[in-house]
């Protein structure tokens, strides 16, 4: 019986064993993934940090120019010159401004809806998109208005 007992402490040093070098092996592939994920950690708050001295160092960006796309079905090459010419004059006032600031809803106020005059001719004015940046684009839809309104 003392054999018996013997083998089965054996055993159990055995198994323990055997688990232990287990556990070591899973210990090491958590460590080593524990070390990657803070190199990447490091790597990304360093990253962070270079981004967030760019973003505050960059001055404040201003409106230095504002194209325009107007597009309309009966409208001429003249008539579409010329109504250029009268919404440039409305949006100069934009340049300067930064873009930061801008209201995008407020901006296309200014032009939504609008009518303009073009050789005793009303045109409507409908603000199709807006592009809000140092190059501030309006893409507009101009259309004459009937008589009777």
């Amino acid at each position: 019986m003392g054999r018996g007992w013997g083998l089965l402490f054996l055993g159990l040093i055995a198994g323990a064993l055997l688990i232990h070098l287990y556990q070591i092996r899973n210990m090491e592939e958590l460590y080593r993934q524990r070390e990657k994920l803070k190199v990447e950690l490091f790597e990304t708050t360093e990253r962070l940090a270079r981004s967030e001295a760019l973003w505050a160092d960059r001055p404040e960006e201003k409106i230095r120019s504002i194209d325009l796309i107007i597009t309309g079905e009966m409208i001429d090459q003249l008539v579409q010159l010329e109504l250029k010419r009268q919404i440039s004059e409305i949006t100069a006032a934009l340049i300067g401004s930064t873009t930061a600031g801008l209201e995008p809803e407020l901006t296309a106020a200014l032009l939504q809806r609008r009518k303009l005059t073009v050789e005793g001719k009303d045109y409507l004015i409908t603000v199709n998109w807006i592009i809000i940046g140092p190059e501030t684009v309006f893409n507009l839809d101009a259309a004459p208005v009937p008589a009777g309104r």
